[in-house]
């Protein structure tokens, strides 16, 4: 009864914070929610590292060693966290890492509301407050990534408490101590704003050098008592006790410093309502401003008022919490001052010899709070400034003024405006990741889900290296447990290359990265089913399970070659394939890709279904990757086969218009035109593929001892023409000629593995070998 009458006494008050709760609860849980579900992977790749450590810690009972730069702290807090919820399963791990965000930066938002509530007492100020904290950009940036500064930053945010309680200054000690085992870093930074802190206190006479002293030895006492048990800790597990203990001094190493930027861009300090963009600030690295894409803020214009703060007196504050935090407010203002604003007055900024700009940067998540404190500092002494310019007015207008009726109008009018102005800050930044764009697909974590469900960390697993962007590689402490190995998809690494890999080392199942491989190389390993055997696929990726021995696999009917047809589908037709430059036919006639002819597998096939039908072909002498070549020497070698050899087919190599090399098959042989009269080879059956080689010299480098202007011609390795003249003088070859011609019955004639001297990692004689036998 008591507590409802209570309740219904205040019940505007119990409505508002009824209010401020539910938003502080839902705004951010709308607004992470709708990023952190776009995607089943994380937004960055360190959650990464915390999966793999707390599914260690939760199955082994100690830490990873390979993680001894990330804080051990973080990695507890979250593996107790887990255990105390729930059984820890990987999946559940893995959603609490990942929705994790979610309820801490409601935690943050409702901490900022109780500080700001208790110091100004007023809804007005805790709103503001609110929305300053949602148009914080980096500091949600950092939240939604969940990483361990944002545990520390809360705990930051909680000391704060002190400074507006009765509690002895002291204290602190035990929020440093638990900020320096969550992250090292942020308790460098919140040791050096208590520093200050003191130092302001003394220089303002508000404290003496004896307290100070005093406080020092309190302080210390209690945090070396805190922080011995964790020195015990890194101890028993074989940490390096200074190198942990120092642990931000890992990531402050040695950053190279871009040349400095003599130019003051002071039209980039204000942009609007919009805010400051790192491109002002001087020698700020490449990696920094493309993170900070299309103008993104770092800080909003808010920042302002918070300025205004730092010259406002605290003496003449009448409650001596307040003006605590009042003092530490001012100290970290001048350290963001000297930081951020300080560089943009020299021609560049010496602070990166000391702190580079990714530590810097950090100090807007942890140093949020006092910030937006300030900001409301600086806003409330406004508001009285207005309050005091309303009544001046009201005295000086008659009583039918609105001044008069309405005294607040001015202020309530300049706290609309600040609460919308704010607002637009937040909405202007809210889809950052999703314009930015998640690190990982969902499809690279569904296989490596679909690995820990379905496979035995013994089993032994190959899988690619994204050797282009190391940083990809950190997926894979999804199964940091299993006994897998990285392996370069490239072009070096081919197909026989890989089989030896994983026959050496007894690898029973192969990962593929679509996107990492070439298309070429992927089809080997699908024809080969009996070897290859998909057990997973996505659009990403494809999981193999290895059958049998390696070294029995069956011929597979794909050629070395500069153009082996591998990649090209079926159905494709004319200039649908990639080795046709120009394309043209007479009649009933196509050419188009065949799967499989006599153990040649995916040919070029030319059919003529007309009498009187003829289809030409050309190609410009390139590779896959050149487009067009000329050649003044060199060999051209193929396979080649009709149907039916008493109709005709025919190769030409040309210089633009001009033909030097002409050879057919007609009239059930191999032909060749000397200039004037077409002369017979040899014969030519039907149904049999003839290997083809082609040496020819248009200049006088004596290639495989030829003449100027003459080639030879070997089919089936044995040689029938040598050092034969063109039938034209020739200085270059540019193109070659493939035709059909349909006399009598319809037919077909099929081209394969078309293998130049120049191709890239092409050799001659390549093309008379399997890729795998």
């Amino acid at each position: 009864l008591h507590l409802k009458e209570k309740i219904v006494k205040h019940r505007k008050s119990f409505l508002t914070y009824i209010l401020i709760c539910f938003l502080a609860v839902l705004v951010p849980s709308l607004i992470l929610w709708d990023t952190i579900t776009a995607n089943l992977s994380f937004l960055h790749s360190d959650p990464f590292y915390w999966f793999a450590e707390v599914l260690h810690l939760s199955n082994e009972m100690q830490i990873l060693n390979f993680l001894a730069v990330y804080p051990p702290g973080f990695e507890y807090f979250v593996t107790s966290s887990v255990n105390l919820l729930i059984f820890p399963d990987y999946k559940i791990i893995y959603y609490f890492i990942k929705f994790a965000p979610i309820p801490l930066f409601s935690f943050y938002l409702l901490i900022v509301a109780v500080i700001v509530k208790r110091v100004f007492k007023k809804k007005s100020l805790i709103l503001f407050s609110l929305i300053a904290t949602l148009s914080s950009t980096y500091l949600i940036r950092r939240f939604i990534v969940f990483v361990p500064g944002n545990l520390a930053t809360i705990i930051f945010l909680i000391s704060l408490l002190v400074f507006v309680t009765n509690c002895p200054f002291y204290l602190q000690a035990f929020f440093l101590a638990l900020i320096f085992l969550l992250n090292p870093i942020v308790a460098f930074f919140y040791f050096f704003g208590i520093a200050l802190y003191v130092l302001i206190k003394f220089l303002k006479k508000e404290v003496n050098l004896k307290v100070i002293l005093r406080n020092s030895v309190n302080f210390s006492i209690i945090a070396g008592i805190l922080i011995l048990p964790f020195i015990v800790l890194l101890y028993i597990y074989g940490k390096n006790i200074i190198i942990s203990f120092l642990n931000f001094g890992f990531q402050l190493e040695f950053w190279e410093i871009p040349p400095p930027n003599n130019q003051i861009n002071l039209i980039n300090l204000f942009l609007t309502s919009k805010g400051f963009i790192t491109g002002w600030i001087k020698d700020t690295p490449p990696w920094v401003i493309n993170d900070f894409i299309n103008n993104q803020i770092i800080f909003s214009w808010l920042f302002i008022f918070a300025g205004i703060s730092l010259f406002l007196s605290t003496k003449s504050m009448s409650i001596k919490k307040y003006k605590n935090l009042h003092y530490f407010g001012k100290g970290i203002v001048i350290i963001i001052l000297i930081l951020f604003f300080f560089p943009i007055l020299l021609p560049f900024n010496p602070l990166n010899n000391i702190i580079p700009f990714n530590i810097t940067i950090r100090i807007l998540e942890c140093f949020a709070a006092p910030i937006i404190l300030m900001e409301c500092f600086g806003v409330d002494y406004i508001i009285r400034k207005i309050e005091i310019l309303s009544s001046y007015f009201s005295k000086k207008v008659n009583n039918t003024s609105i001044l008069n009726n309405r005294k607040s109008v001015l202020k309530n009018t300049f706290i609309i405006l600040l609460l919308i102005s704010g607002y637009s800050l937040y909405i202007f930044d809210v889809d950052y990741y999703r314009r930015k764009g998640y690190k990982y697909e969902a499809t690279q974590i569904e296989v490596l889900f679909f690995i820990r469900d379905n496979l035995s960390p013994s089993d032994t697993i190959l899988a690619p290296n994204f050797s282009h962007n190391l940083g990809f590689n950190r997926l894979y402490n999804l199964i940091y447990d299993f006994n897998y190995s990285l392996w370069d998809y490239s072009i070096e690494n081919s197909y026989n290359k890989t089989k030896e890999y994983l026959n050496q080392n007894n690898l029973k199942y192969m990962l593929i990265d679509i996107e990492s491989i070439n298309e070429e190389q992927l089809n080997y390993f699908i024809i080969n089913e009996d070897n290859f055997k998909p057990i997973f696929e996505n659009t990403r990726n494809i999981l193999f399970e290895i059958n049998g021995d390696l070294g029995g696999f069956k011929p597979t009917g794909i050629f070395e070659a500069t153009w082996n047809f591998l990649s090209e589908k079926e159905e494709n037709i004319g200039y649908d394939i990639d080795f046709i430059d120009w394309y043209h036919t007479i009649k009933e006639t196509y050419a188009s890709i065949t799967l499989n002819v006599d153990n040649h597998y995916k040919v070029l096939d030319f059919f003529n279904d007309e009498i009187g039908s003829k289809l030409i072909v050309y190609n410009n002498l390139g590779t896959k990757n050149k487009a067009g070549h000329q050649e003044d020497s060199g060999t051209i070698e193929f396979w080649w086969r009709t149907e039916n050899s008493s109709q005709e087919s025919m190769f030409s190599l040309y210089e633009s218009s001009i033909t030097g090399i002409n050879i057919k098959i007609f009239d059930g042989n191999f032909n060749y035109y000397n200039g004037s009269n077409w002369i017979n080879i040899t014969t030519a059956l039907n149904n049999k593929w003839y290997h083809l080689q082609i040496d020819f010299e248009c200049g006088n480098n004596s290639y495989q001892g030829l003449f100027s202007n003459s080639y030879n011609l070997y089919i089936n390795g044995i040689k029938e023409l040598g050092n034969i003249n063109y039938s034209s003088y020739i200085n270059q070859f540019t193109k070659f000629r493939l035709q059909t011609y349909q006399i009598q019955t319809s037919f077909h004639t099929y081209f394969d593995a078309f293998g130049y001297s120049w191709g890239e990692e092409y050799n001659v004689g390549d093309n008379l070998h399997e890729i795998f036998l």
